[in-house]
């Protein structure tokens, strides 16, 4: 509406003025009017551009740009015609992938039969404060979401793990179990070197030490049997039969009866 005002009616107002309206008038109302019509036309033009950093975009040639120049690979039997259609359709494509709605301000424009220009301006000051406070609020959320393990392991071990969430109730419920499932660890872990010192300490007080009983098997033609050797005496009386004992009765002679 304000683009049809500036470049339709008030052009056409100021055409009715000249034409009818002025001639009316005597020659000293008709130089106050003047004066009127060319100060309200100032003035209303003046507002259309205020304010100025919304109103007046700079072009490329005042506040840079970056251009770009693409090959693009051609058939070598297309002729000339071929080619440009060739180049055509990609800046078509280009241009509804990368600017689809249209409100980029970039500018594609072919370059011989074979090359295109890609023309981007650099970001104005809008962009640039929008920039800065995402860049702002993504730093202050990876501080807070940032865990290094040695404070995971401290809390962890002092039992207060559940402070660093933050107010993160989806992350202190994370936290929470973490901290469960360490401190049943940790106490499966002491039962076990307890109940491995006790086992160590039951072993030497009876004199002799607590070995694996080794298996001994038989190897006959159909299976292959095997039994737990015999454990030395409860009592501690005496130790167990050497293997070169073993193997000696096993080795001596047997005599058979008459």
């Amino acid at each position: 509406m304000q683009l049809l005002f500036h470049t339709l009616i008030l052009p056409l107002l100021l055409v009715v003025y000249v034409a009818g309206v002025r001639k009316s008038f005597a020659p000293l109302k008709r130089s106050l009017a003047d004066v009127i019509v060319i100060a309200a036309t100032c003035m209303v033009m003046f507002l259309a551009i205020v304010p100025f950093d919304q109103k007046i975009k700079l072009g490329r040639d005042l506040r840079g740009g970056v251009s770009l120049i693409y090959a693009v690979n051609m058939p070598p039997e297309a002729d000339s015609q071929a080619k440009s259609d060739l180049l055509t359709q990609t800046i078509k494509t280009l241009k509804n992938r990368v600017n689809p709605q249209g409100v980029l301000d970039l500018t594609m424009t072919p370059q011989g039969e074979d090359r295109i220009e890609v023309v981007m301006p650099l970001p104005g000051d809008e962009v640039r404060t929008a920039q800065k406070s995402y860049n702002a609020a993504l730093g202050a959320l990876l501080e807070k979401a940032r865990l290094t393990p040695r404070e995971l392991d401290a809390a962890l071990a002092a039992g207060n793990v559940a402070e660093l969430a933050r107010g993160d109730a989806a992350r202190a419920a994370q936290l929470e179990r973490l901290q469960a499932a360490w401190t049943a660890a940790r106490d499966a872990r002491k039962a076990f070197d307890d109940a491995q010192r006790a086992g160590t300490q039951g072993s030497t007080s009876t004199g002799w030490p607590i070995w694996p009983q080794p298996r001994r098997c038989r190897t006959s033609r159909s299976a292959r049997r095997c039994r737990p050797a015999r454990s030395p005496p409860a009592d501690g009386s005496a130790p167990w039969r050497s293997a070169n004992q073993a193997r000696s009765r096993r080795s001596a002679p047997t005599q058979s009866p008459r």
